[in-house]
């Protein structure tokens, strides 16, 4: 009797050693890696100021992204325990990318704004290419806020996808150089008889608001040119500036131009001074 019960207590023992090495080497869980568990940090090789050319420009910029890797496909490719994603974009898919007025000389209804043009694929941490600012040579001139959304979206076996949205944003100043003020401008003239009111109106974009339009005149044997009228632009119209110089002291044979000083984000101009002839 005694011994057969030492030899049953030993298989047992056997047995309970055994399960206990195979309960040891089961492979424990992967804990996913938490929602949210990202920076979006910079936005990079976008210049602060921008200068307005005659032909639209693009401008490619970068944004900074770290934290959980992004797989690659629909699964969990790199086996973290969760499916994670990233785009440019909000939650909702209701706002991409945008570039938002801060300041402007032009009233708010009137602003051309600059565009931005940007992945709409899903994409990996790092530096993410592809976007582009778009200035044509009508975007308004002042201080735009250039926003990015980047959301994330994890997924766990079956629960539901969690989707965590945060916004790289950098202060772009847009400037009007002379060459594009001076092209958008024009200006004309009344006929006059000597001694009467000769009357230059000038028409400018309405980006030259609060600058100041100049009549120079240099009379006939004269070495310097002196102003002989000068006027603020104020009021906008159709998304022009307009106003009217006047003089009585413009002679047949003497020469005058047309300047317009700068003001907030436009460089000042002038014209080629002409010589005033005799119609008739």
């Amino acid at each position: 009797m005694n011994t057969h019960r030492i030899k049953f207590a030993a298989i047992a023992s056997a047995f309970a050693l055994a399960g206990g090495l195979g309960l040891a080497a089961a492979p424990a869980a992967t804990a996913a890696p938490a929602p949210g568990a990202f920076a979006v940090s910079s936005i990079g090789k976008l210049p602060s100021t921008i200068k307005l050319t005659k032909s639209t420009k693009e401008h490619a910029f970068t944004v900074s992204l770290t934290g959980t890797p992004a797989d690659a496909g629909y699964t969990d490719s790199n086996g973290d325990g969760a499916y994670v994603s990233y785009r440019a974009t909000t939650a909702d898919y209701s706002s991409w990318y945008k570039a938002t007025r801060v300041s402007t000389v032009v009233k708010k209804a009137n602003v051309i704004q600059p565009t931005i043009w940007g992945p709409t694929t899903a994409f990996a941490t790092g530096t993410v290419a592809g976007f582009t600012l778009r200035v044509s040579p009508y975007t308004t001139p002042g201080k735009y806020n250039v926003s990015v959304p980047i959301t994330q979206s994890q997924s766990v076996g079956y629960d539901p996808t969690t989707k965590v949205t945060r916004w790289v944003t950098k202060t772009v100043t847009i400037v009007a150089p002379a060459a594009v003020g001076k092209s958008q401008t024009s200006y004309s003239s009344n006929t006059w008889k000597t001694g009467q009111t000769a009357k230059i109106t000038v028409r400018a974009p309405e980006f030259k608001k609060g600058a100041k339009a100049y009549l120079y005149y240099r009379a006939p044997g004269a070495k310097k040119f002196k102003v002989v009228a000068k006027k603020k632009f104020t009021k906008a119209k159709y998304s022009r500036v307009t106003v009217t110089l006047k003089s009585k002291k413009l002679r047949v044979g003497g020469r005058a131009y047309v300047k317009v000083s700068k003001n907030k984000y436009a460089k000042a101009y002038k014209f080629k001074s002409q010589k005033i002839k005799r119609m008739y």
